[in-house]
């Protein structure tokens, strides 16, 4: 039933594209319409796999920038290899930016009306470009879209796949409480909005996609296909696999608070030009103190009764937790239920403690 749909879905995008296509051409525009942003940093490995998939779109009006940030693996050579035979491809070699700065060189580089991000170990399904630039014509409200993702390993066997809400609600309600959200492989956002937005902040490090989206949230719709589009790929080289501790739960919550504080149309203590944004971030690092120790304890909890198979033994297991650590499993049900509140709360007592450092002076 779900492949008769997606056949249908995909015979739908060709008659949309042959369309497309033809309106294009009438129009004699120099541009291309969307812009495939690409960073990359030894990625020797995969970098092949993913600039195949991207020029494999069934949608070809497109470019592709490839923003490289220093590698020493000969990604390099494969990139410029690939130039030679496809003159769409654009390589901006600039060392040392760090992630962030990368995207927003190649967003002020883009031509395209759309950005479409891909990394360079991650691959594109054949349609995805099409079956989101599709979706952008009959919805636009959307200045963001996102797709589902299949997990796939250093070989390329497929795991797991991810579907995540359509409607901006919902999507919204994922981000502020830190649930799951569209992979950053699958964005595809209006370049226009986004250079409106203030592209990627440079210091939000380890959440520059959700404070991102976030911000686009308060200028247009976003949205989610309910299918998997891109294949992201998991490997002990990730930097979410040795950096994802606590500073990456702080950008997040810096990110999270800071929204919060725009919604009540107070100064965004977030941005890095803030004048008290150093102490804007220690005081939510101080603020959730609490629920890194106990977000540890949840890790070291999964840990431990992930080799519980039975479920009668692993309820047992909970019971017992409920008796030896009782303020730990109320904390765990509260936050899974109500998590959303922590943020709005550390928002207002941010404003709440500078009002009184106001009257104090």
């Amino acid at each position: 039933m779900v492949e008769d749909a997606f056949t249908a879905l995909i015979a739908k995008s060709k008659s949309f594209i042959l369309k497309y296509n033809c309106a294009m051409t009438a129009k004699n525009t120099a541009n291309p319409v969307i812009s495939v942003l690409m960073p990359c940093f030894n990625g020797a490995r995969w970098v092949s796999e993913s600039i195949d998939s991207v020029l494999k779109q069934t949608f070809t009006d497109l470019e592709l920038i490839i923003v490289d940030g220093g590698s020493t693996d000969g990604s390099v050579d494969i990139i410029q290899d690939y130039i030679k035979r496809d003159a769409r491809i654009v390589l901006i070699n600039r060392p040392g930016l760090g992630l962030s700065a990368s995207l927003n060189l190649g967003i002020e580089s883009a031509r395209g009306e759309w950005i479409a991000r891909l990394d360079a170990d991650d691959i594109a399904e054949p349609e995805r470009l099409a079956l989101q630039l599709q979706a952008t014509l009959e919805n636009p409200q959307l200045v963001f879209l996102g797709t589902g993702l299949t997990e796939i390993d250093e070989h390329g066997r497929l795991g797991k796949s991810f579907i995540y809400p359509q409607e901006t609600d919902r999507l919204l309600n994922n981000l502020v409480r830190f649930k799951r959200f569209p992979p950053h492989s699958s964005a595809f956002y209006l370049t226009d909005v986004v250079k409106k937005a203030g592209g990627y902040r440079t210091e939000i490090k380890r959440a520059e996609d959700l404070d991102l989206w976030l911000r686009l949230s308060e200028l247009g719709a976003l949205g989610s296909i309910p299918q998997c589009l891109v294949r992201y790929r998991k490997h002990t080289g990730q930097i979410s696999n040795f950096e994802a501790g606590t500073p990456q739960v702080i950008d997040a919550r810096v990110a999270v608070v800071g929204y919060w504080l725009r919604q009540r149309g107070a100064p965004d203590a977030s941005r890095f030009d803030h004048p008290r944004y150093l102490d804007f971030r220690a005081f939510v690092t101080q603020q959730y103190q609490s629920y890194f120790r106990r977000h540890i304890a949840r890790d070291q909890l999964t840990a431990r009764f992930s080799g519980k198979r039975s479920k009668w033994t692993l309820l047992w297991s909970l019971l017992k937790l409920c008796f030896t650590q009782p303020s730990f499993v109320f904390w765990l049900v509260d936050f899974q239920l109500f998590g959303e509140r922590i943020a709005p709360k550390v928002a207002q007592q941010w404003l709440s403690a500078q009002t009184a450092q106001g009257e104090a002076r």
